[in-house]
């Protein structure tokens, strides 16, 4: 995989360990609207500013570089952000985006809820329409089989659409639903906002409540452990939930959190054992997957 080089001496359980620490070897990015920033989460556990002067950041998602391509509410444009921090507009739009995902051929897709369109991105910017036949769509996501998953947030539903586009309602019920989620074994996570609850909804079309208590929750996303975060905008924090259903607030402090994206940093790739005294130097390839 291609990305960043770290260098990093550790003790030498390193050798047992690998290279990576802090947020379990992946970084969060959370799309924040008080401050109109994109901030991360290291895998060292340090949360800092990647970049700012976004007008009203909504949806995230990741490309197979690691570039961070934020849905700017504000403008109705989509910009990209380079792991540096570089921040360029990668298209114009007609109407104001809100979610995003990207499919594994790595076309990107807009929720455009004034229109009740998707859209798909290819890399090289060029925009069409994927399915207009959408209410009000807010948050989107992939599922293992590539269909599309699009929260419809005023009829309350979730529509599941097709590679050739063809749609199909997959579960309803909702008030608002907003962020969506997949774990490893494809279960959906829907964020019901003015249920105040976050809903799984398993392969076969069953919804059930999977978290309760929050006060205004917004996007969701799922690490490699199949922990479930969700970005709670009154709160201005972010919750971590276990696949057993336990909850924790695992950032707070945020202003307005919108969406949440995550990467994963798979085990080193090269090592080099460069003993010294009780230390030694790993020299590890940070690739990213989608999340």
């Amino acid at each position: 995989m291609t990305g960043l080089t770290k260098h990093c001496i550790l003790p030498l359980t390193c050798a047992l360990l690998g290279c990576t620490t802090g947020f379990a070897g992946q970084m969060m990015y959370v799309s924040t609207g008080g401050d109109n920033a994109i901030h991360r989460l290291g895998a060292d556990g340090v949360l800092t500013t990647l970049a700012t002067g976004f007008n009203n950041p909504q949806g995230l998602a990741l490309d197979q570089f690691g570039n961070l391509f934020v849905a700017n509410g504000g403008d109705c444009t989509i910009r990209r952000v380079t792991p540096g921090g570089q921040v360029s507009t990668f298209v114009s739009l007609v109407s104001t985006p809100v979610g995003l995902a990207f499919d594994q051929s790595g076309n990107l897709y807009s929720a455009e809820g004034n229109y009740g369109s998707v859209f798909r991105i290819t890399p090289a910017g060029a925009i069409s329409i994927f399915n207009n036949t959408l209410n009000s769509p807010f948050g989107l996501a992939f599922d293992s089989q590539g269909d599309l998953y699009v929260a419809n947030t005023y009829p309350g539903t979730i529509t599941r659409i097709k590679p050739d586009g063809q749609a199909s309602t997959f579960a309803s019920g909702f008030s608002y639903p907003d962020g969506l989620a997949f774990d490893s074994h494809d279960n959906l996570y829907v964020v019901d906002a003015m249920h105040q609850n976050v809903s799984r909804v398993k392969p076969d079309g069953t919804v059930s409540v999977f978290a309760t208590g929050f006060w205004l929750a917004s996007g969701a996303a799922v690490d490699a452990l199949d922990n479930l975060y969700v970005a709670d905008v009154a709160a201005g924090s972010v919750i971590k939930i276990t696949p057993e259903g336990e909850s924790s607030t695992f950032i707070s402090g945020l202003s307005e959190p919108h969406f949440i994206a995550i990467a994963t940093i798979p085990e080193p790739a090269a090592c080099a054992l460069i003993v010294a005294g009780l230390s030694l130097l790993c020299l590890q390839t940070l690739g990213r997957r989608l999340s």
